[in-house]
């Protein structure tokens, strides 16, 4: 591990060195670990750390129904016990944070009272009175006035909901828990409300504190976790799938582009055996061009080592994919060239060569090569800043335009 932040003497906020792959959120000798993976970016501040600790969440979750095997890739222990809703105690406490608890505000509506006059209430209750120049006065009127009600329903359940985030995850950020007790507890009649409350509010920021609300009064377990395991140490695979997810076709096209091999027999019944296909991490198409992507998960942004660079393996495989691409066009795919690229985490804050999102630190070629001089044959190194990445939009043509630009820089 190296750089460390403290949110608080017992949780440590450290970012992937050397050996130790694991990221998510572990417990162990009575503190806390916040691990994040290869080239993350640390926020310095309290509400910066905590929209890091979001973004890892919601970036491990994208692997939690990825499976290595028959094993998830995100795995989640806590004592023993399921359903711990870690990401939606996040969600009420960054609210909490930010806004207090949750309070609505009620309109209340009188004849002739201070406030804002209602006119649509006014016309509908009340006639005008014709005046001399044959125009008509309002003489009554129906105002209406806003107060904050702090004991609706909506609210104490967000009180119980703050209480049940902070004993279960509070000790992440601070040591202090809310006096308020909420002693009313209904189950069925607190996610009637909240139902409800998700069906008719257009309000994202309200909408996702709601389903975090629902989600914690359904899972959340009795006791506060003193134990936790939530992450991964497969983080490989979650960065092959965010380059997938940013950049790449879909998967049925993508299968198109799958060199296939087979073998033809000359003994036995002389049956052809196909082999399992050659399969690239991602394939993306853009401007009439394709670009075959090889994700990789390595250090060597941080040590700047050959060593923890793509193997001669890798790179032969990698012109192995180009060139299929070039000599077999799918039907619906309209290309002239083909682009091999590999892409690598960093942290482009820290970097001594770029301060973009994407860096191209050289290019990969294989020696047995002669007289091919096609773009295929020359895979690019790019390195990708990891906190950018995990905050892309899925399928972003604006990302992928600007990857393509790093991609096709003359060396």
């Amino acid at each position: 591990m190296s750089k460390d932040y403290c949110l608080k003497s017992s949780c440590r906020v450290v970012t992937n060195t050397g050996d130790d792959c694991f990221v998510g959120i572990r417990s162990e000798n009575n503190h806390v670990d916040v691990c994040f993976p290869v080239g993350f970016h640390l926020s310095e501040t309290e509400e910066g750390l905590r929209n890091d600790v979001k973004l890892l969440l919601s970036t491990l979750s994208r692997g939690t129904t990825v499976l290595d095997g028959s094993i998830p890739i995100v795995t989640m222990q806590t004592d023993n016990k399921c359903g711990f809703p870690f990401a939606d105690y996040l969600e009420v406490l960054d609210y909490y944070f930010s806004h207090g608890y949750y309070v609505e505000k009620e309109t209340s509506y009188r004849k002739n009272g201070s406030g804002k006059i209602d006119w649509k209430r006014t016309i509908k209750r009340f006639a005008p009175y014709p005046q001399t120049d044959n125009s008509f006065v309002y003489l009554d009127f129906i105002t209406r006035a806003s107060s904050v009600n702090e004991n609706s329903l909506i609210t104490l359940i967000n009180k119980y909901c703050v209480k049940k985030s902070f004993m279960s995850i509070g000790w992440l950020f601070t040591d202090a828990i809310p006096h308020d007790d909420v002693s009313f507890f209904n189950e069925d009649l607190f996610i009637s409300i909240l139902n409800n409350k998700i069906s008719n509010t257009f309000n994202e920021t309200n909408r996702r504190l709601f389903q975090a609300m629902k989600s914690i009064i359904i899972n959340d377990p009795d006791n506060s976790m003193e134990r936790i395991f939530w992450g991964t140490y497969r983080f490989d695979r979650i960065w092959e799938l965010m380059i997938d997810e940013v950049y790449g076709i879909n998967s049925d096209d993508k299968r198109r582009f799958f060199p296939k091999t087979k073998w033809i027999m000359r003994i036995g019944e002389k049956k052809q055996g196909e082999n399992a296909s050659l399969i690239p991490d991602t394939v993306m198409y853009l401007d009439n061009e394709i670009y075959v992507l090889d994700a990789k998960y390595y250090h060597y942004s941080q040590t700047e080592s050959i060593s923890d660079l793509p193997s001669s393996s890798d790179i032969n495989k990698q012109v192995s994919y180009g060139e299929y691409a070039y000599e077999h066009h799918p039907d619906g795919y309209t290309y002239q060239d083909v682009f091999n690229a590999f892409l690598l985490p960093f942290d482009m804050s820290i970097s001594s060569y770029s301060d973009n999102i994407y860096l191209n630190f050289g290019e990969a070629v294989c020696e047995w090569i002669r007289g091919n001089n096609a773009s295929y044959t020359r895979i690019q190194g790019i390195l990708v800043d990891t906190k950018a990445l995990m905050s892309m939009q899925r399928h972003s043509v604006f990302q992928q335009q600007v990857l393509k630009k790093v991609i096709r820089i003359e060396s």
